[in-house]
């Protein structure tokens, strides 16, 4: 924690936007957020920095008026004026948060895909329909609405998006379409939330051209990220914020300066082997499984995952065409490609997530998907880390319960978990460094603190084979760090193959032997950069 001085907000001239005294916020009768001030001036455009469970998005949910708040006020006057003209207080702050709207597209998502899968030629649920909702802007409003996006995205660019089923979107996609839907209102002042999560570098561009195209016209914004690189060169103050509440809050270059940040984000200590004695070795005295040690029987040779000119199309997007693929014991795979090359679909294909994994060639551990093979048999062997994995689970259960659920196979803990599943938990828990989170209800714990929880999930049992779909997104510096060690020690020393597919390239695994390139429903085959097949596992 900082010395109390560097916590006072400068006093500003400037007419005030937005007030926020003594503010706090209980969640489930817990406090989360205790005692914010802060201010925002006409003028200034804001980032909020802080560690995974700082309450950054609690904060701004609060001011978006998405939480109650438990004490203190808030206070917002919007300037007149502008492309943005004043609007009813209920629109006046726009907030886009791909978390909060996930669900949403998810289940608009399985429909549309649904309909494909079985046959059903009506149109699709697109971009469009989900941006104009009829029932949001029933009546005169709709075609005055229609009329805005239109403006809106030929402004930025992004016109071809607007008919695409929602089924096909990227995860860019989905980020610009949330900002556009917000942009109808026409706020006053636009709180993005993790706008970049998940995304590659051409949409992280693109995102960030549209956030410096609003501003200069004269909209105010507040940006969270977790990463530096990301705060575009318009925002003029930072404001940083960690559990014991705000710590410095000023013009950008008074705030992003080393000796403040180190404060903030330390450095993680790195894993040491003997932490991740929860790992069990090769060989016989890997007897570790719930069921009996069939499930880690895959006979010499068989691959663990081998896919014959497999095809993904939603409605008249070709995702995947003709992709032949296999994956063998002690192989690590790096999946990657541009947003929208299919990785999440193809791995879902193997989950069984995709339902059109169903109408391919795909075979698991020796056999083929849809021959009568038990869904649980498949699960006993994955371990799974996706971003929407979290948003299944209930919001009431605790830490140690969603890892303990790993053993399982569910979502949520069903059973109790026996003594000795109990200690495993806590070892990975552990040699993960959140002990902290053991006892947190889920619900309440940030997008970070859930991957996380979702990643000791995935690894508890071991499993036979690991699907990582972009498992740092939402992490700080640290947690990202420890999630690479973490991966890197299971390729390197454990009898689990991993899957690891990526939006970034800020993620550098050693462990990874071989690569699958995806673009255009193509796929490429071919070793990573120096890599050496048997050099990983130390062969």
């Amino acid at each position: 924690m900082l010395p109390q001085d560097t916590k006072k907000i400068v006093t500003r001239c400037a007419a005030p936007l937005l007030i926020l005294d003594k503010l706090s916020v209980r969640l489930r009768g817990k406090p989360v957020l205790t005692g914010i001030d802060w201010q925002i001036a006409v003028g200034e455009q804001w980032a909020i920095l802080g560690p995974n469970g700082s309450g950054k998005t609690t904060l701004v949910k609060a001011v978006a008026g998405k939480l109650p708040t438990a004490e203190g006020r808030i206070r917002f006057t919007p300037p007149g004026g502008g492309d943005f003209a004043p609007t009813p207080a209920k629109y006046a702050i726009g907030f886009v948060s791909a978390d909060l709207h996930r669900i949403v597209f998810e289940r608009n998502a399985f429909a549309d895909e649904l309909l494909h899968f079985t046959g059903d030629d009506r149109r699709s649920f697109t971009a469009s329909d989900f941006i104009l909702d009829r029932e949001e802007n029933a009546g005169h409003h709709f075609s005055a609405r229609a009329a805005d996006l239109q403006r809106l995205s030929d402004r930025f660019g992004i016109r071809a998006l607007l008919q695409k089923s929602v089924s096909a979107l990227t995860t860019g996609e989905i980020s610009k379409a949330l900002i556009l839907k917000a942009l109808l209102h026409r706020p006053q002042l636009l709180i993005l939330d993790e706008p970049f999560s998940g995304l590659d570098r051409r949409n992280k561009e693109e995102v960030a051209r549209i956030i410096g195209d609003l501003i200069r016209t004269g909209l105010h914004l507040i940006l969270i990220t977790h990463h530096m690189d990301e705060i575009a060169p318009e925002i003029s103050h930072i404001l940083l914020l960690t559990a014991e509440g705000v710590q410095k809050a000023g013009r950008r270059h008074e705030v992003l300066r080393p000796e403040v940040l180190q404060r903030i984000y330390r450095s993680p200590r790195g894993l040491r082997h003997r932490e991740m004695k929860w790992i069990p070795p090769a060989g016989p005295a890997r007897r570790y499984r719930l069921k009996g040690d069939h499930a880690n029987e895959v006979p010499d040779g068989t691959p663990l995952v081998e896919m014959l000119a497999v095809k993904v199309r939603y409605g008249r997007h070709l995702v995947l065409s003709h992709v032949d693929w296999s994956v063998r014991k002690g192989e690590n795979w790096l999946v990657h490609g541009p947003a929208g090359a299919g990785k999440t679909s193809l791995l879902k294909l193997i989950t069984g997530e995709n339902l059109q994994s169903y109408a391919n060639d795909i075979f698991l551990f020796g056999r083929k998907k849809g021959s009568g093979e038990s869904v649980w048999d498949i699960k006993e062997r994955l371990g799974w880390v996706s971003a929407d994995l979290q948003f299944q689970y209930p919001a009431n259960v605790n830490g140690a319960h969603v890892v303990c659920s790993g053993f399982f196979d569910s979502i949520g803990l069903y059973r109790a978990a026996t003594a000795i599943q109990r200690r495993q938990a806590q070892n990975v828990i552990s040699a993960l460094g959140i002990d902290e989170l053991s006892t947190k209800t889920f619900g309440l714990l940030s997008h970070g603190q859930k991957q996380m929880l979702l990643m000791a999930r995935a690894i508890v049992k071991p499993p036979l084979l690991l699907l990582l779909d972009d498992p740092c997104d939402g992490l700080d510096v640290a947690n990202r760090r420890k999630i690479m060690e973490i991966i890197d020690f299971i390729g390197c020393h454990t009898p689990t193959t991993v899957i690891y597919a990526a939006n970034n390239d800020r993620d550098r695994l050693n462990c990874l032997t071989h690569r699958l390139y995806l673009d255009r429903g193509s796929a490429t085959i071919s070793l990573p950069a120096g890599a050496d097949p048997y050099r990983a596992r130390g062969h």
